[in-house]
């Protein structure tokens, strides 16, 4: 009975020694963890006030009033167009490479079979 209490009261003093790794080990990732939040607040702050920047960029040219807006409209308009030219043409090579491998393994297939028929 004794023996089973030592190695009970073993057992105890080993979970509370894993049970104190593990309160520091959480301890060490919260640390971690809020250091990276910081770092990634300062960083959200930086590109706000580069965005603030920019916006505030489509002021002025020449004292006339500026705003790229209707260009950037129409060269994303211009690249989704050619960006769909693209995919149509790839698609059809594609489709006309497959025709030619259908036809050359049709023709292969009909020369052996007249090739052993005779």
């Amino acid at each position: 009975m004794k023996c089973k209490v030592d190695s009970l009261e073993g057992q105890f003093d080993n979970c509370k020694k894993e049970n104190e790794d593990i309160k520091q080990r959480l301890q060490d990732e919260k640390c971690a963890f809020t250091a990276w939040v910081s770092e990634k607040d300062v960083e959200l702050s930086q590109l706000k006030s580069r965005i603030a920047e920019l916006m505030m960029f489509s002021g002025c040219l020449d004292d006339c009033p500026v705003s790229f807006q209707s260009e950037l409209e129409l060269y994303g308009k211009l690249l989704d167009s050619h960006q769909t030219e693209f995919s149509t043409a790839t698609g059809e090579m594609k489709e006309q490479s497959e025709n030619k491998r259908t036809r050359t393994s049709k023709t292969s297939s009909v020369g052996l079979s007249s090739l052993t028929s005779a």
